[in-house]
């Protein structure tokens, strides 16, 4: 057994406790894992033949590819489609992209880069974004100048701009009610995610679901 170098990406299903809750609920029924699996099968057809590992296990998805200095991009871009097809089917999620030594086999896996993206996911990542650790921006982005599929926020964190390209309508309805079900929710940790989305949304395809800061009567 040989470890190499590859880009790992790490991600993680939000709100995934609450999406088994609602399949008890419901009789399991099966409507969130048939959205999961969807995702899964449409990004496992993507992937084939391009070099590219996706393992799924709970509310966990490992992407993983052999290093090269000029296939980054293209490694974001599958990353990015996958989060596109779970956003299309009503999921969030938040990730870390490593870059370190990997081994992956018959579903064993011994991976310092897969604890590296870990930790940017769980340290980093806080809203629904897939964020390079410093390592890897570093080594591929070291005269910062990021295509685009990548972009950087003003808190200095840099993630996979899964927006970039995608044509409004095709997207905007279950961005919509994606961000209305987070900013009705009572938890802070979920409206603050709905109101990040909303941000980006409107930034990159510009819909207009930020919610207002200010309720005041000026009479």
């Amino acid at each position: 057994m040989e470890m190499s170098i590859h880009y790992v990406a790490f991600i993680d299903i939000l709100g995934f406790k609450s999406i088994v809750e609602k399949e008890r609920e419901s009789g399991y029924k099966g409507e969130f894992l048939n959205r999961l699996y969807r995702c899964h099968k449409a990004c496992g057809d993507i992937f084939n033949g391009s070099g590219m590992k996706l393992i799924q296990f709970s509310d966990s998805i490992v992407i993983s590819q052999s290093y090269t200095s000029d296939g980054f991009v293209d490694f974001a871009s599958a990353v990015s489609q996958y989060q596109l097809f779970l956003l299309d089917e009503g999921i969030l999620c938040r990730g870390g992209i490593a870059v370190n030594k990997h081994y992956s086999e018959s579903g064993f896996i011994f991976s310092p880069a897969l604890i590296d993206a870990y930790k940017v996911e769980s340290e980093k990542a806080v809203y629904p974004r897939i964020v390079l650790s410093e390592d890897l921006a570093d080594l591929i982005f070291a005269d910062h100048d990021y295509p685009s599929i990548i972009c950087k926020e003003n808190d200095g964190m840099i993630f996979v701009n899964y927006l970039y390209g995608v044509k409004r309508g095709d997207i905007e309805n279950s961005l919509g009610s994606i961000i209305q079900t987070c900013l009705k929710n009572k938890s802070s940790s979920v409206m603050q995610k709905g109101i990040w989305l909303a941000n980006y949304s409107d930034k990159m395809l510009g819909t207009n679901f930020s919610p207002s800061r200010f309720e005041a009567n000026f009479i």
